[in-house]
């Protein structure tokens, strides 16, 4: 709780066995950082290294990374895996990267590719489950409307809550997932490398269920939904693959 150095002994014992150990723990003040809030950081031009403040929202998963939000908005930040395993949904952090849109040459006159912090470092995790800043969410399009979003317009620093059916598919030789409209006409990949990486949302797959969903376009092909949380009303799952 205070500053300072703390010693903690442990001590088990066991049929008569007993081994104790000591540990030592020091309790810093927290360094104070220069933040910008997450719309700043997605208007901040490219090739920037940038320190934002935001909550963790759920993973990337394909990537090593995870979704930051606060109440402006929702960015992807990218950074090494021993960092993002240790995060939770929920973790109030303050990260440093560079911003940058992610975009294969091979695509850059079919789209403009996906907004992120690269390289992040997890300077501060305040950690604590915040609750998930709802703010900047669009709730004003339809799920055909989200699957009609132009390449050429930037869209994968926005998150927006639709309907939809998750659904397995498989063939012979992977499985995959999708994302179905209630009446069939609609349809988008969800990004995965296969349908085992969101098994823990098997609770909600072939029903109706509200999505909060970010537009990705990690290989400059093409878009595909990125789940943040899914609900049915009654349990509301959260994307925590990589962490």
């Amino acid at each position: 709780k205070n500053a300072g150095v703390a010693v903690v002994t442990i001590t088990a014992s066991y049929k008569g066995y007993e081994e104790s150990i000591n540990v030592e723990i020091e309790v810093k003040e927290a360094e104070q950082y220069d933040t910008i809030t997450v719309k700043e950081a997605i208007d901040t031009p490219d090739n920037t290294e940038i320190i934002v403040k935001g909550i963790v929202a759920a993973s990337t998963v394909n990537q090593d990374g995870f979704y930051l939000v606060d109440e402006t908005g929702v960015i992807s930040c990218l950074g090494p895996i021993s960092e993002v395993a240790l995060l939770s949904v929920g973790d109030e952090v303050i990260i440093k990267g560079t911003k940058i849109h992610r975009l294969s040459a091979d695509y850059a006159t079919s789209t403009v590719g996906h907004i992120v912090i690269n390289d992040c470092t997890v300077l501060l995790n305040n950690y604590g489950n915040h609750e998930i800043p709802t703010d900047s969410f669009d709730t004003t399009k339809t799920f055909a409307e989200v699957a009609a979003l132009s390449k050429m317009e930037d869209h994968t620093a926005q998150v927006f809550v639709i309907k939809g059916i998750i659904e397995v598919v498989k063939s012979n030789y992977f499985t995959s997932i999708k994302l179905t409209s209630a009446d069939g006409a609609t349809s988008m990949n969800i990004y995965c490398s296969g349908a085992g990486q969101y098994s823990d949302f098997e609770a909600l797959f072939n029903k109706e269920v509200t999505l909060t969903v970010c537009i990705c376009n990690w290989n400059s092909k093409k878009h595909q939904i990125a789940v943040i949380s899914a609900t049915d009303g009654e349990t509301t799952i959260y994307n925590t693959l990589n962490f």
